[in-house]
């Protein structure tokens, strides 16, 4: 498929699109999955804080202290957000100057992670409060009556603390402060939080789940997604300017990377404290399954979504077998993970690129994965094959496409690039021995989408190179840390899971890695984890075997397919042909074995004809031989008949002319007998015998033949026949044109009009058109234009699909197009500009709906060879027309600015 600029850019402007309603799907999924508490508060003792709590907010504290506050007292509270790791030991700072305190607690966001966070506190003596938060303002479900919160966005502790200052004088002014003793500080807690969900229920914004636990309404949800999704750009702003200040101070502070110390910035926090943020993000993360209703919305937005962008490049009836295809195609991978008890099962479609199957499932075996991803295609390709076989007796053409979009589809899914799943296949049981390797092999994959893209023009070829190839840095990361990891002398895959997550972070602290963030290193742990925290290796003997089957259905379904579609008989055949040898047969043998004298004499026939058409004469005219001396088994006319068709098609490829007539008069002599019944054999023989004339140059007797021959073709009965009346007329306009009779053409069109009305089968609808269609060019060379226009006009209307099945299987869109552009030349030729410029606009627009790129690509398929390589079986009058509509559309679109040929492609 021919794609030009503006097509390209629409289509990646459509995936700029997805990946923008995925970031949003994705944020309303996360939040659909969340379920929320009231949390309870309670005063505790210092003994009671773990100590690895304490040594991590020990550096804040002395931070606090020096601002002026010293410890208040310590307590226990909870995420809001249920999860496992939802303790929160929090210590409560005081300064009693200022009347402020400071409750330092484990951090839920990136802009302190692995550290704590630290909330600026002001209580009015009416109970108000305000509260300064900072990077968290945007995760704020609604307001409370009686606090305020401010969220500064600022860098250092510093900063926060003067942003609390300042808004403390404006909020308070001359209201009076009070320092509230823990157990109030307490009691006021939970007020507050009580009145933040009491006001959540009050705006419909949560539903009860049971168990002190609550869920987002759909209405909230959305409502909240902007103001996350923008409070979250903010943050990550802020995030880089103050990791880049600390990254700059250190630099400074230090002469080369070599010195770099446990003081640095990357490395101010223990390997424990990474560890126990990364746990405590991970199960802030973990949502909980999304219902039946939820996933059954997301499949049917994402399926309609879909159905629509397929089908601006594919024609809808396409578009829901492709679609169809796809969804089969997912329903195998999660057959497979129900099969192995994955759980959150979804599947959801990718406009423009596919869709996908999800689940979840802690530390699957590798072997399990490797079936997720066979059960795919496999399935696909069965069927499709399947398919193959029920096309060779019900001769459907859904059947057909819907075959051969299954075979390609799953097929294409078996090659070995990530992210297909052949890629992934061979990523589980080969690459991730390998880190460097699997590195390569994602380089590989990029490069082999960008060769598809180069070579078939497909746009979602240079989509997924840009994916592999956007992603390689990360890759490298990955494939860096995992060469440290599975360094033998460290006995990694010894190791249990806690002991493997701590070398992990251990790992990132070497000076390499000095200038990660921890969201970044959180990030490439969450990748890694499946690798690194659960999977061993798959044995050799199971991944010889899967990969066994792997290649066998890669390399045998080419095979499956071909024995299918041709039968495992021709497949030799096939082959031969394949290798630029001709195919022989056993003719001899089948002869031998046929059970009555019709088959040996059918046989014969064959065999003859067979041998004729690869000019070996000889053997040829022996099996004629023998099927004349068959025939006196047999002696009916109709065998007869095939004899001397065969005898003539013999004499015609050696050049015997007058013998090749001869056998063939015979022939219609014999068919005569019965003129009904053998009037579709008697129009071919006709035309036959004309084409003798034409090659003996005796045009008076050819002119005779074919006028016979429409006669016996306007006779013939069955519907799927009477194109050969259509190629007979054909026959005819070329030899009047040819002679310049151009009263005889329109003496034959008109006169053969009326009696197709004989019959009322759909097809004369298509052989009306065509003679019209050749009355509008006839007129049009002479410059009758009313008359040209009528009769194109009535072409035009003959050849509309109309709602009855039966006129609709005869039909065919791309002959209005055809229409289309010889009334715009024959406008053009009358120097009717702006007429025949519509009427290429009307055409280009068929063109295009008709899987053509443009009308210019149109005319160039079916341009005569001589202009623009179409084909040699082009007549002259075909010819000339194409040349004139050629001409009209390099006058009317080519000399005008490219804007206008923009516009007749859309």
């Amino acid at each position: 498929m021919d794609w030009d600029l503006t097509h390209i850019l629409l289509y990646f402007f459509g995936i700029a699109l997805v990946v923008l309603l995925a970031i949003f799907g994705a944020a309303v999924n996360q939040l659909q999955g969340i379920r929320i508490q009231r949390p309870s508060f309670q005063l505790k003792d210092e003994s009671d804080i773990p100590d690895q709590l304490l040594e991590l907010y020990q550096g804040v504290i002395e931070q606090l202290s020096r601002l002026g506050f010293e410890i208040h007292h310590y307590q226990l509270s909870y995420d809001i957000i249920v999860h496992e790791h939802a303790e929160k030991w929090g210590v409560v700072m005081v300064n009693r100057e200022t009347s402020v305190l400071a409750e330092i607690s484990p951090s839920s966001s990136f802009l302190y992670l692995p550290g704590p966070e630290v909330d600026f506190w002001s209580i009015g003596k009416d109970g108000s409060a305000l509260i300064t938060i900072n990077g968290r303002g945007h995760t704020l479900l609604c307001n409370i009556p009686g606090a305020e919160f401010h969220d500064p966005m600022v860098a250092t502790l510093e900063e926060q603390y003067q942003a609390h200052r300042d808004e403390q004088q404006d909020v308070f002014k001359n209201k009076p402060l009070v320092i509230p003793n823990a157990a109030i500080y307490l009691k006021l807690q939970q007020k507050l939080i009580n009145d933040y969900f009491l006001n959540l229920l009050k705006e419909g914004g949560v539903v009860s789940t049971g168990q002190n636990q609550f869920r987002l309404t759909m209405h909230k949800t959305l409502s909240l997604v902007k103001q996350l999704l923008h409070g979250e750009k903010r943050l990550r702003k802020l995030l880089r300017e103050k990791f880049s200040k600390k990254v700059r101070e250190k630099n400074q502070a230090t002469d080369n990377e070599d010195d770099i110390t446990d003081s640095n910035v990357a490395t101010a926090y223990s390997v424990e404290a990474e560890v126990q943020a990364y746990l405590r993000l991970r199960s802030a993360q973990q949502r909980t399954p999304a219902g039946l209703f939820g996933k059954l919305a997301v499949f049917v937005f994402t399926l309609i979504l879909s159905y629509f962008a397929f089908g601006l490049v594919f024609s809808f009836n396409s578009v829901l077998i492709l679609l169809g295809v796809i969804l089969f195609h997912e329903l195998g991978h999660i057959a497979a993970m129900y099969a192995f008890k994955y759980r959150d099962l979804q599947i959801l479609f990718i406009p423009l690129m596919g869709a996908a199957a999800t689940g979840n499932k802690e530390n699957v075996a590798l072997w399990k994965q490797v079936i997720v991803y066979l059960m795919g295609p496999l399935p696909g390709i069965l069927v499709g094959i399947g398919l193959i076989a029920m096309y060779q007796y019900y001769q459907s053409p859904w059947l057909y496409e819907t075959a051969i979009i299954m075979l390609v589809i799953n097929y294409l899914n078996l090659l070995p690039f990530v992210p297909l799943d052949g890629g992934h296949i061979i990523r589980l049981t080969i690459m991730e021995r390998f880190p460097t390797g699997k590195l390569m092999f994602s380089a590989l994959s990029g490069l082999a989408f960008a060769a598809g893209g180069w070579f078939f023009g497909e746009p979602v070829f240079w989509v997924l190179a840009v994916i592999m190839f956007t992603s390689l840095p990360w890759s490298a990361l990955e494939a860096g840390v995992l060469n440290e990891l599975f360094d033998p002398s460290k006995n990694f895959e010894d190791l249990d899971k806690e002991s493997k997550l701590r070398k992990l972070f251990e790992t990132l602290k070497q000076p390499k890695f000095y200038k990660m963030q921890f969201a970044e290193k959180y990030n490439l742990v969450k990748s890694l984890s499946e690798v690194v925290l659960h999977k061993k290796h798959l044995g050799r003997l199971a991944s010889l075997g899967l990969n066994g089957i792997y290649l066998g259905a890669l390399l045998l379904t080419p095979v499956a397919v071909m024995v299918t579609a041709v039968g495992m008989e021709n497949v030799a055949n096939v082959v031969t042909l394949m290798s630029g040898e001709v195919p022989k047969k056993d003719w001899d043998r089948d002869i031998a074995e046929a059970e009555s004298s019709e088959k040996r004499f059918e046989l014969m026939l064959a065999a003859a004809q067979f041998y004729t058409a690869i000019n070996e004469a000889e053997r040829a005219l022996t099996y004629l031989e023998q099927a004349e001396k068959t025939f006196a088994a047999i002696n009916t006319d109709s065998a007869l008949a095939r004899l001397y068709q065969a005898y003539s098609y013999y004499y015609q490829r050696h050049n015997d002319l007058s013998r090749a007539e001869e056998y063939l008069i015979k022939v219609i002599m014999l068919h005569k007998q019965l003129p009904d019944q053998h009037a579709m054999q008697l129009a071919t023989n006709y035309q036959s015998l004309a084409n003798l004339r034409q090659r003996q140059n005796n045009l008076d007797e050819l002119e005779t033949d074919l006028k016979t021959g429409l006669t016996y073709a306007l006779k013939v009965k069955n519907p799927e026949e009477r194109f050969i009346i259509s190629t007979v007329v054909s026959l005819l306009l070329d030899h009047y044109y040819s002679k310049k009779e151009l009263d005889k053409v329109q003496t034959l069109l008109v006169e053969t009009l009326p009696l197709l009305e004989e019959y009322s089968d759909p097809f004369n609808r298509f052989v009306a058109s065509y003679l019209h269609q050749e009355l509008g060019w006839l007129y049009s060379e002479t410059r009758n234009i009313g008359l040209a226009m009528e009769h194109f006009e009535q072409a035009l209307q003959l050849s509309s699909v109309s709602s009855n099945q039966e006129d609709s299987d005869f039909s065919d869109p791309l002959v209005k197009v055809n229409i289309y552009l010889a009334m715009a030349a024959a406008q053009y030729r009358n120097g009717n500009l702006t007429i025949a410029e519509s009427r290429m606009n009307e055409a280009a627009q068929l063109a295009v709906a008709n899987h053509f790129q443009s009308l210019d690509q149109y005319i160039k398929t079916y341009l005569p060879i001589t202009e623009a390589g179409g084909t040699e079986n082009e007549t002259n009058r075909e010819s000339e027309h194409w040349k004139q509509i050629n001409e009209a559309y390099g006058n009317i679109f080519k000399q005008n600015s490219p804007s206008s040929e923009d516009a007749q492609k859309k």
